[in-house]
């Protein structure tokens, strides 16, 4: 017979046992296959639950006995819908491994997260009509439960990066090459306190999925009027002295183009992200980014315009998606000009750009990091680490939480999805930065950090 069990930890049904109190019938449970989610509201992660049925015996020396049983596996499916709700219960994990099965087994099934029972069957459990015949058989003969799961998930793996300073692109690589989109939990030193500006975390899957480039030049001028190369060394920018700066003459929107090219593919949807400062007091900036391929003489595309108001400090700040064009002679070679397009609110002031960050939207996860107490701490001393923990077999969401490096931790506000990750190499990278610098940098130098990645593995169907 299968492994098949309904556990808190505490109290555990064993639907495996033959010779058990809860005997699995043959052809009880009929496991489903977890879809692809197909919208974005409700739920959590890419794949939907499923509504599954369990059908066996309760079975005991007495009669009594097995209204007991019955009881506490009540009390279990009661517990799973308590916990769905986000009252403070164990989570109840349905865990399997079947006949035959190569990866799984009993000693390490497959997991899944209860959440709840479906809504045609609110207590999840279905009584016979030979109920009443429990007090001279001492057992009560097909109970059927029903139940909502999550998908399943079983090992977990941890990889580190090497050594970087923040906002440098580095490589995180799994032994396992996981076809499915796995849930990953991040740990890497950061910095927060009273000077934080809210940044991004990116996770990529692929070796090319996060490219991360300067848009100015130490030397020379840039393409497109009213834009120049400025030396900002003390803000240390990601070339090590310069940024892109435009002085508008007018409202009128001017293109200047990043000095290093981008790489895309045909047909992949891109996420930008570009840090800047508003120099301006009174002045606003409408900024959005331009798309010109080898094979058009112009911008053939554009992602969302963003406001970067009067007086914004250096930041990072997304500016949406583009899908690249599925057309080789519009395509050209695979070195892509990107432009920043500027529309200032009037003629005066100017901004600055340092870093373009071109990811892989569908393969990369993208998190925003803001602190949410504003602590009223030396942000160059308060050095902590941030981790994003998915929680897919003990929470009913995400939990991002910081510990810091005095003792005291506590939950930071994020805004995106969870954290995702195939494949066995993932890109990784910090995007943050101070009201004075581009960068992380706590006066004397930048800060480093490794990135360890945890990742358990997802199937959607039994092995």
């Amino acid at each position: 017979m299968p492994t098949l069990k309904l556990t808190d930890g505490t109290t555990t049904i064993n639907f495996g046992d033959m010779a058990g109190n809860y005997p699995l019938l043959s052809g009880g449970y009929v496991p489903k296959i977890n879809a692809l989610r197909v919208g974005s509201i409700g739920g959590r992660g890419p794949y939907e639950e499923v509504e599954e049925t369990i059908t066996f015996d309760i079975v005991d020396t007495t009669a009594a006995a097995c209204y007991t049983r019955l009881n506490t596996l009540a009390g279990l499916l009661l517990q799973a819908n308590r916990f769905a709700r986000g009252e403070f219960v164990s989570p109840v994990l349905l865990q399997y491994s079947p006949d035959g099965a190569t990866v799984s087994s009993s000693v390490t099934p497959l997991q899944a997260l209860v959440v709840g029972s479906p809504s045609g069957a609110p207590s999840g459990v279905s009584l016979p009509v030979t109920f009443d015949t429990t007090g001279f058989k001492y057992r009560i003969e097909n109970v059927e439960i029903s139940i909502v799961r999550q998908v399943w998930l079983f090992s977990t793996e941890t990889q580190t990066s090497a050594s970087v300073d923040n906002g440098t692109v580095t490589t995180v690589t799994f032994s396992a090459d996981v076809e499915y989109f796995s849930p990953t939990k991040p740990y890497f030193q950061t910095m927060m306190g009273s000077n934080l500006v809210p940044g991004f975390y990116v996770v990529g899957s692929g070796s090319s999925s996060i490219q991360a480039v300067s848009v100015a030049n130490t030397t020379g001028s840039p393409s497109g009027a009213g834009y120049t190369y400025v030396n900002d060394a003390a803000g240390i920018p990601r070339n090590g002295s310069h940024v892109l700066r435009y002085t508008p003459t007018g409202t009128t929107e001017a293109a200047g183009y990043c000095y290093n090219k981008i790489d895309l593919e045909e047909g992949k949807r891109y996420a930008v992200l570009v840090s800047c400062k508003n120099n301006s007091g009174s002045t606003s900036f409408g900024v959005r980014a331009g798309i010109k391929y080898n094979g058009h003489q112009n911008i053939s595309q554009h992602t969302e315009q963003r406001t970067i108001p009067a007086g914004n400090p250096r930041a990072y700040v997304s500016l949406g998606t583009f899908v690249a064009v599925q057309d080789a002679s519009i395509m050209g070679s695979t070195a892509t000009d990107v432009a920043l397009e500027v529309t200032a609110s009037a003629a005066s002031g100017s901004i600055d750009f340092d870093s373009l960050i071109i990811v892989e939207a569908d393969n990369a996860s993208i998190i925003q990091i803001s602190n949410p107490f504003k602590l009223g701490v030396s942000f160059a001393s308060h050095i902590e680490y941030l981790t994003f923990d998915n929680r897919y077999l003990t929470g009913i969401d995400a939990r991002p939480w910081s510990a810091a490096v005095s003792g005291e931790s506590y939950e930071i506000v994020c805004a995106g999805g969870e954290i995702l990750t195939k494949g066995t190499a993932i890109k990784v990278v910090n995007l943050a930065t101070t009201v004075s610098y581009w960068k992380l940098y706590n006066g004397a130098s930048t800060l480093s950090t490794t990135h360890e990645l945890t990742r358990q593995r997802v199937y959607i169907s039994p092995v």
